[in-house]
């Protein structure tokens, strides 16, 4: 269910995309309005995959969702959600299930919270920090893994960060919170593998 991944999955020797075998997968990103989020959007929907994209931003989603058709023809779902809202999880899981049937492929990505003094650390901080790269992105894959583990197939991704192997200063937010996220992965691996959700 979680692998380390260090190829580019653009370099395909020829400076053409590789083919990934996903064509026709639903798939949902997050964080896609930018970045890294709208990178794999991207490549996914290079690749002939239906999507569902979401971040906060509702404008910038649009614009985001618009280019990926523009670029690709492809079929795209924008979904305004904050990953700090409780209700996150929920508004994204309705809207794939709505939009696509099913999901196959679930990619978690969140941008990061702010920097911080390790040894001045809030309540709200952490709160904040624990709903956006925790709480919110387990609560979506566990909404999404039965529905992968009665098609007899799925998988989920999480882009992380190199802090969770060697901390970085002032990322303790950041660096917890996906140690925490790495840590459920590897463990709900083990669950559902034999269902084929590796």
């Amino acid at each position: 269910m979680w692998r380390r991944e260090t190829r580019d999955p653009t370099d395909a020797g020829s400076g053409e995309l590789m083919d990934l075998g996903l064509g026709g997968r639903r798939e949902v990103v997050g964080g896609a309005s930018r970045g890294l989020g709208f990178a794999v959007a991207d490549a996914l929907a290079a690749e002939g995959c239906r999507l569902v994209v979401w971040a906060r931003g509702r404008e910038a989603l649009e614009g985001a969702a618009e280019e990926l058709r523009r670029r690709h023809g492809a079929e795209v779902h924008p979904v305004a959600a904050d990953a700090e809202d409780p209700a996150a999880w929920r508004t994204v899981a309705g809207a794939a299930r709505e939009a696509l049937g099913g999901v196959d492929v679930l990619v978690l990505n969140a941008g990061g919270p702010p920097t911080v003094d390790p040894t001045r650390t809030t309540e709200e901080g952490w709160e904040r920090a624990t709903r956006l790269l925790l709480v919110t992105p387990v609560m979506l894959a566990t909404e999404l893994l039965p529905g992968m583990r009665e098609q007899g197939w799925g998988r989920i991704v999480a882009i992380l960060s190199s802090s969770i192997r060697q901390p970085i200063p002032d990322l303790v937010y950041s660096t917890a919170g996906r140690s925490a996220l790495w840590a459920w992965l590897e463990t709900t691996a083990a669950a559902v593998a034999r269902d084929g959700v590796p």
